[in-house]
């Protein structure tokens, strides 16, 4: 997996990309983003590869482990996004209250 990380003033941006996949265009990928320019707004953008993923969400739980990243997003379906360290990006789908 290819992470990179951008900041500039109050704009930060993190790319997670499949390394042995990064010419492919159809590559698995995650970019969040999250200004702090307006302290209001709770949203980061969120793309990948899967287009129920990309957009503006607030993020309701971000944990890093050794075994990869997990994403929860505050809303009913499609709520979970899940990276493995090896990286071929796994999609599920847990509805909230399960």
């Amino acid at each position: 997996m290819r992470i990179a990380v951008w900041t500039a003033v109050d704009y930060y941006q993190a790319m997670f990309e499949a390394e042995q996949e990064a010419d492919d265009p159809g590559s698995p990928y995650l970019l969040i983003q999250r200004q702090f320019e307006n302290p209001d707004d709770d949203l980061c953008y969120v793309a990948t590869h899967d287009e129920n993923y990309i957009g503006h969400f607030v993020l309701r739980r971000v944990e890093f482990t050794l075994r990869g990243l997990s994403i929860e997003f505050d809303r009913p379906n499609d709520n979970l996004l899940s990276v493995p360290s090896q990286w071929h990006l796994q999609i599920s789908t847990r509805r909230r209250g399960s």
